[in-house]
């Protein structure tokens, strides 16, 4: 099993409670790939995967088993575009165009493409470029709309436009699943980095290095959780290389995320004394900034946390990365100076904390998550067929269903990779 994160941990159970010798190699110090949960003096950050997406099943059976804590974000969404800040009152007409995504008849195309072909007004090209590249960290340029119209039904049929999230750390789910994984007698091997792997049919031999020492492990199927970056990477060399397989992934893209925490004094938002519409500020959920950096915003409401959470993706997130940390902060504090109404360096002298994790240049991550270009809709489907009965691909990249780049897309892809190593006949280690 190559990777840790909530793909791997998950086959890697499944596969474990079925008998078979199991073996995850991370490269990590920790499980949890992409979700990342930072115990500070000011209490937990995410910086990482933060929420629930809708009710996916596989992952709220998960959710329940390891008996957490859920809320449902359930606040109030406000805009900000250069004027006053106002509640938003036009995403009905905005989501009205991206609901016709699913019934574009137009073939496959990028997103900009869409635009102009669909004959959407130009006053609402921002804002509806600003939510499917903050959304899906995409460029826009790029994304294929055949992929956001079975995202937007996938999103539709399990509620996807409710949020929840998980109470205390979100990093219990992967160690929930490595706790219950190594209950059942597989093994986790962190801090051991793979650098190629060598197979045919019936026999895979991995080489890697766990803590600077070299390891050559075999074993008689592998699975590979790996991001979908570190394979485009070539970080780990495949001999012979499954072509088809490689082809796929080569064709989907790995988008690019800037997120960064601010952790203030006290819920200033929500103790406006003079501002119009400070009352229904106190249940502040989303800030939309369409046109600053960051352009997204949010708080964990209702629960009373002192932080905001600062959001970009695609181009804008490419832009951000080039800036050193202290003038992101510094735009930060400008961005929500003028959507509050307030002095810039009255939010400055409340800022007490921010933190980051650049997943772009995470070695083990190279990016935030996937996304599919116009014209890579079967790549996928491809990424997830079994090579020979031997290698098995999951990870939320080989999503068949339109969820990429959630928690939920990863956990049921581990679950299906373990089920096809279950249906090969083939244990996975020897």
């Amino acid at each position: 099993m190559l990777g840790a994160g909530i793909a791997g941990l998950a086959a890697a159970r499944v596969l474990a409670e079925s008998g078979q010798r199991v073996m995850v190699l991370e490269a990590r110090e920790r499980v949890g790939g992409r979700i990342l949960s930072q115990d500070t003096e000011n209490g937990t950050l995410e910086l990482g995967a933060e929420f629930v997406h809708g009710k996916p099943p596989e992952l709220w059976r998960l959710i329940h088993e390891a008996q957490l804590e859920t809320y449902e974000l359930n606040g109030k969404q406000f805009c900000y575009e250069g004027r006053a800040l106002s509640e938003c009152d036009q995403f009905e007409e905005d989501f009205r165009w991206l609901g016709k995504l699913t019934d574009w008849d137009g073939g496959d195309c990028s997103f900009a493409e869409y635009l102009v072909r669909a004959g959407v007004p130009k006053s609402l090209w921002n804002r509806l470029i600003c939510y499917v590249e903050g959304f899906n960290a995409a460029d826009h340029r790029v994304i294929g709309v055949a992929s956001l119209a079975m995202q937007q039904k996938a999103e539709d049929a399990i509620e996807g436009d409710s949020l929840f999230g998980i109470r205390g750390r979100y990093a219990q789910l992967p160690e929930f699943l490595a706790q219950k994984l190594q209950q059942a007698g597989a093994e986790i091997s962190l801090l051991t980095r793979v650098e190629s792997v060598h197979w045919k049919r019936g026999r895979v031999e991995v080489n890697c290095q766990t803590a600077g020492q070299y390891r050559v492990l075999q074993a008689n199927t592998a699975v590979i959780t790996l991001p979908l970056g570190v394979l485009q990477h070539g970080d780990v060399q495949f001999s012979p290389e499954p072509l088809e397989t490689m082809r796929a992934i080569k064709r989907m893209r790995m988008g690019n995320a800037s997120r960064w925490v601010y952790v203030f004094r006290d819920r200033f938002w929500a103790s406006l004394k003079d501002h119009p519409l400070r009352q229904q500020l106190r249940e502040l959920s989303f800030l939309f900034a369409f046109s600053s950096e960051p352009p997204t915003w949010w708080t964990q409401f209702p629960e009373e946390t002192r932080s905001l959470t600062g959001w970009a993706g695609g181009p804008v997130a490419e832009s951000m990365a080039q800036k050193p940390s202290i003038t992101l902060q510094l735009e930060a504090c400008k961005t929500l100076a003028d959507a509050f109404g307030l002095d810039v360096n009255a939010i400055r002298s409340l800022l007490i904390d921010s933190r980051s994790h650049d997943w772009q240049n995470d070695p083990y991550a190279r990016g935030a998550y996937s996304y599919v270009p116009a014209g890579a809709l079967d790549a996928p489907a491809r990424m997830s067929e079994p090579v020979q009965g031997t290698l098995f691909f999951a990870g939320e990249h080989t999503d068949t269903a339109g969820h990429w780049g959630t928690a939920h897309a990863a956990l049921t892809s581990g679950l299906r990779a373990a089920a096809q190593v279950l249906n090969s006949g083939e244990p996975i280690a020897g």
